[in-house]
């Protein structure tokens, strides 16, 4: 919509009461109009206090609960998916654990002599291995405890959030 066509249909809805009349809407259509239209002026704020002004606190407070409670939904939703994705790794951790007994017992079995040399090294190489998965198991657990903690802040940020949407407002009458 162009600013003539705004200024149309703001003087044809109102009525005319004269030329000056006229002429002093249009002018103040258009001014409004390019306030609005123009690219420096932010339309939120104005938007929030006008929506404040005319309709009270309660739409806002209203938005304000559902999206806490929308983020608490979504935290469950993480916490569950959180779970179902540890038991995938405990599951691959396991599988990691067997192809490295499996591959030990493959490399012995393999071997025509088992001499001391031989027994010695591949203890050494099994058990550094087995370290290494340890270790990886380890700092997995701790990542998934740190997640637990961050998303146990997050609820009780919710919370905290949920009970001071709940004080009402005193505007000093």
């Amino acid at each position: 919509m162009t600013a003539r066509e705004f200024s149309r249909i703001s003087t044809s809805e109102f009525g005319h009461r004269g030329t000056e009349d006229t002429e002093a809407r249009k002018k103040n259509s258009l001014s409004l109009f390019s306030l609005l239209s123009s690219r420096s002026f932010s339309l939120c704020p104005l938007c929030l206090c006008g929506l404040t002004f005319f309709s009270g606190c309660a739409p806002y407070l209203r938005a304000q609960v559902d999206l806490i409670d929308q983020s608490r939904k979504g935290a469950a939703m993480i916490a569950q998916s959180m779970e179902a994705q540890q038991e995938t790794i405990a599951q691959f951790q396991k599988q990691q654990r067997r192809n490295l007994d499996d591959a030990f017992d493959a490399d012995v079995r393999g071997q025509p002599s088992l001499d001391s040399n031989w027994v010695i090294d591949h203890r050494i190489a099994y058990s550094l291995a087995l370290d290494a998965l340890n270790e990886s198991q380890h700092r997995q657990q701790l990542s998934h405890q740190q997640d637990h903690r961050t998303l146990s802040a997050i609820n009780q940020a919710l919370q905290k959030l949920e009970w001071l949407s709940s004080i009402p407002f005193s505007n000093g009458k």
